[in-house]
């Protein structure tokens, strides 16, 4: 398998095009194009570190070399996040792994969402995948915890020059906008992908095998 056979069935599995993965890789899309034409394309070392880390694979899986296959990250139990970002947390006592296969983070973990104020987008009980370190932006979904011993909240945050709010979106919670210092509030991540529950996730024995819905944040 080829390069260019390889990069077109990424493009098309996480639904980019060359302008995108341009503004998201900085490899120009003159580039992009010619090695999706050319399938033996010849581009730099550089370049091809680029879109292998972008997509979180090898520069072997990207010239097709090697298969590309799916990695597993912690799915972390909602009362254990805190211990886990603050490295507290024996790797052992992780409730289990899930598989995925997405380009993400290798710092992003998952967990269970524990209300439902942030329906009909993220529902209770609903698989959530974290980035710890994404920078927040205007209207990301994000993952807060105030005190050790709560549970993570979710909320969206709304970024007013230089003031902080939190929004509920859930109609049937008709909250005001909440304007937070962030520094009162732990930050966990940036939700950048989340699942659908058309199946109970808490219960675990069928996480991995549940008919769901998925959903990645841009």
């Amino acid at each position: 398998m080829s390069i260019g056979t390889v990069l077109s069935h990424l493009l098309k599995k996480y639904n980019l095009n060359a302008l995108e993965l341009e503004r998201l890789t900085g490899v120009p899309s003159s580039t992009i194009y010619r090695l999706l034409k050319n399938k033996y394309g010849n581009p730099t070392i550089e370049i091809l570190k680029k879109l292998a880390s972008f997509f979180q694979i090898t520069v072997s899986q990207l010239i097709g070399e090697e298969p590309i296959g799916c990695r597993q990250i912690p799915l972390v139990p909602p009362s254990k996040v805190y211990l886990y970002l603050n490295s507290l947390l024996d790797h052992d006592s992780y409730l289990k792994a899930i598989t995925i296969d997405l380009p993400l983070n290798g710092k992003c973990f998952a967990t269970l969402s524990q209300d439902s104020m942030m329906e009909p987008f993220i529902l209770l009980n609903s698989l959530i995948i974290v980035d710890p370190e994404r920078e927040i932006s205007n209207k990301d979904f994000v993952l807060l915890i105030k005190d050790q011993n709560e549970l993570p909240i979710i909320r969206q945050i709304i970024i007013d020059d230089e003031d902080i709010y939190l929004k509920v979106l859930n109609s049937n919670f008709p909250l005001e906008l909440k304007k937070i210092n962030l520094t009162n509030y732990q930050f966990i991540g940036v939700i950048v992908h989340y699942r659908t529950n058309l199946f109970n996730f808490s219960d675990t024995t069928t996480l991995l095998d549940a008919e769901i819905i998925n959903h990645r944040v841009k």
